[in-house]
């Protein structure tokens, strides 16, 4: 393998680091938005551990809050209550769009 070929290997490599980056942070951004609107603190602990493990996982440690991050996405998911209000507990007039 050529000077040019090693190039494109660290240039793939460098691709998928920054793809994996740019999705583990908008998890991040999305779970700890789920837990402000919802209020269940298992979402909060999700983006925490998410954002832990993939700075650990290069130690292998992260595979394991990884793990733990699912484990508390379902917990979180179970938790959710049977309805929420909406704007902020204001009430609706009938008739109104909500968006």
């Amino acid at each position: 393998m050529g000077t040019v070929g090693l190039m494109m290997v660290v240039l793939g490599l460098v691709l998928i680091v920054l793809a994996v980056i740019l999705t583990v942070y908008f998890h991040i951004k999305a779970w700890r938005a789920t837990y402000e609107i919802t209020g269940v603190e298992e979402f909060n602990q999700v983006a925490t551990f998410l954002k832990w493990g993939a700075i650990t996982l290069v130690i292998l440690v992260g595979a394991i809050l990884l793990l733990v991050a699912q484990i508390f996405r379902i917990i979180a998911f179970s938790k959710l209550p049977e309805e929420m209000e909406v704007g902020g507990g204001e009430e609706l007039q009938e008739g109104a769009l909500v968006y």
